[in-house]
């Protein structure tokens, strides 16, 4: 099982709509959000997209960052419109060092039938309490471990039907301009979660784990796109080259773009022909920009649709 992993923003929402058909034919993708901000007819709209297409998602109950941390009215709601859709939808917790049984234990009574999940992105203070609450509900559990945020000991005392290994595979620069040009290493996780004792795998995409809100109008535009085979994942950056200023945003599109067709054309076997692929090059052709988010939402969608190939 593959798990991508999603703040909830609302281009990251769109890809997920975007490409649930090919999600819910694939059957064995859950994508998680966790969300950022107060967009519950978003969330809705999505859960729905979901439910037609047959697809599960995971929902996190108790977001860590963004603007309704600790704010369990909300998350409540978001629960029940996603559900209101007929959509299957598996509440997720939040462990961390703060964590407590007694937290464990009411989420654990709140969801007493179906499936539960848990993201485990650091070990809990009082490990033996929450093992103890864990254990109550083994046989209907998913469990993501956040990849370097806890340690081999703990991640084998976690029993569940599900254990999966959740890594950001996406290198963050502070500034666009600074993605190299050559491909970097993405993952291999989806060749090589069994060996590491899983029986699933999940990444963050090209948006990457950290969280940042808002953020001001960039020097330069990087367009991130995914390539995988069946042992290796890389990432491509294709970045505009007139970075001094953040001045003439169509202009900065359209150099990583033309740096992207090049690319294409002197190797086209290297990207699935997926449809933001074509939406890129079309934008190319006809001399056409677009906004951040949709650049971003593309990326996303690429990268989803290359994975429903791979898993």
């Amino acid at each position: 099982m593959y798990y991508p992993y999603f703040r909830g923003r609302r281009e990251e929402l769109q890809a997920i709509i975007s490409t649930s058909a090919a999600l819910g034919a694939n059957k064995k993708i859950t994508p998680i959000i966790e969300p950022v901000r107060e967009n519950a007819s978003e969330v809705e709209r999505c859960a729905t997209a979901c439910y037609t297409s047959g697809v599960t998602l995971g929902l996190v109950v108790n977001p860590s960052v963004g603007r309704i941390v600790a704010n369990s009215s909300i998350m409540s709601q978001f629960l029940s419109d996603a559900r209101g859709t007929g959509c299957t939808v598996i509440p997720f917790y939040l462990i961390g060092p703060s964590s407590t049984a007694a937290d464990i234990t009411a989420f654990i009574s709140r969801n007493r039938s179906g499936m539960v999940g848990f993201v485990h992105f650091n070990e809990p203070s009082n490990q033996s309490g929450i093992l103890r609450s864990l254990g109550t509900v083994s046989d209907r559990t998913t469990h993501l471990f956040i990849d370097g945020g806890c340690s081999a000991h703990y991640i084998q005392s976690v029993t569940g039907n599900i254990r999966a290994l959740v890594r950001d595979g996406f290198l963050r620069r502070i500034r666009n301009a600074d993605y190299p040009e050559f491909p970097e290493f993405f993952s291999d996780l989806h060749a090589t979660y069994s060996s590491h004792g899983f029986n699933g795998f999940g990444d963050f995409l090209t948006i990457g784990r950290v969280h940042i809100e808002g953020g001001g109008a960039p020097r330069a535009i990087a367009l991130h796109l995914t390539s995988g085979t069946p042992q290796l994942i890389h990432c491509y950056h294709f970045v505009s080259t007139s970075n001094q200023t953040p001045a003439n945003r169509d202009r900065k599109y359209r150099e990583a773009l033309n740096k992207l067709h090049r690319f294409v054309a002197a190797s086209p076997s290297t990207f699935r022909n997926s449809d933001a692929i074509r939406e890129f090059l079309e934008d190319h052709a006809a001399g056409t920009s677009t906004s951040l988010g949709m650049m971003k939402r593309r990326s996303m969608r690429h990268h989803l649709d290359m994975m429903c190939g791979l898993v």
